[in-house]
């Protein structure tokens, strides 16, 4: 004979309901934000343009001027190699291409005497293009021994020292362009359904505790399938001059329209209550049996 647990049902039927509630708390929490309502995710300040700069060339340094944290514009001299060598090696260059033209030229006046031959000017042409080739080596050569700032912007760190001798491609600088930050921010990937490009927030500056207003500018081009998340990239609109790469805060959107203007934000409203589901015991016969409740904290139901 076959038992029947009318409570146990009652129990599973609880459950599944808490499960659907659950459910679709969750997916109500991915919807897009409504309008007035606050969208926060964490941003880091870097910079846009930030590279290592080597000696091209080997030699000791002759000139490093600049220390960490210094300034310097676009075009700047940050360092140099002792070229003296490779001085001497183009003025080598220069005698020889000098020697090749005479050369050029005596055959070229013998054939017009009639003396001459065309093989012999065609080993005098060829001589000229060499020795101007391997003058135009050493140019480039020379002009390596000293690197320029390609940006305006600071030293992050000094990978060598002035007298040091370095080898071809021995990174010597570490630079960074501090005038054109941008805000980093990882998302989740279902705001794409309204993020885009132009869309405006603000970002708490942790260290300084100013806001920053901002616009989105870049749009990552792969989702991480494991979180479902998107990095995306922002530029500060008039930053102030106190930000500095590496700062961190907290980003919010106002509302999930498509201008996203710059209207005050509201605080964020309070998390949708947790559905709670409490037995009441009951005994009949002799045996006891769980009578499932389902209630949300703050309702008033038992």
């Amino acid at each position: 004979m076959m038992r029947r647990y009318p409570g146990l049902r009652m129990g599973l039927a609880a459950i599944i309901g808490i499960v659907t509630a659950l459910s679709s708390g969750v997916a109500a929490s991915q919807a897009p934000p409504a309008d007035g309502l606050v969208t926060e995710v964490r941003g880091l300040l870097s910079a846009r343009y930030r590279t290592t700069l080597s000696s091209q060339v080997a030699g000791p340094i002759v000139e490093l001027q600049v220390e960490a944290g210094d300034r310097f514009e676009h075009g700047a001299v940050l360092f140099r190699i002792d070229c003296r060598l490779f001085e001497a090696q183009r003025a080598v260059a220069v005698a020889s291409l000098a020697g090749e033209h005479r050369l050029l030229g005596f055959q070229q006046a013998l054939e017009r005497l009639g003396t001459g031959n065309e093989r012999d000017r065609a080993r005098a042409e060829i001589a000229v293009a060499r020795a101007t080739a391997e003058l135009a080596r050493l140019d480039l050569t020379v002009s390596l021994c000293e690197t320029r700032a390609p940006f305006a912007g600071q030293v992050v760190e000094r990978k060598a020292q002035r007298f040091e001798h370095v080898r071809s491609g021995q990174a010597v600088l570490d630079i960074l362009d501090d005038r054109s930050l941008e805000v980093t921010m990882i998302v989740p990937s279902f705001w794409l359904s309204w993020l885009r490009r132009g869309v405006r927030f603000e970002m708490r500056v942790d260290e300084t505790r100013s806001l920053v207003a901002g616009e989105v500018v870049r749009l990552g081009a792969l989702i991480d399938p494991a979180s479902q998340s998107l990095r995306i990239y922002g530029q500060p609109l008039q930053p102030p001059a106190s930000l500095v790469a590496g700062m961190s805060g907290t980003v919010r959107f106002a509302d999930s329209g498509s201008t996203r203007s710059a209207a005050p934000l509201i605080d964020r409203p309070p998390a949708t209550p947790a559905v709670v589901a409490r037995p009441t015991w009951t005994v009949e016969e002799g045996v006891a049996r769980p009578d499932w409740t389902v209630t949300t904290p703050g309702s008033g139901l038992p």
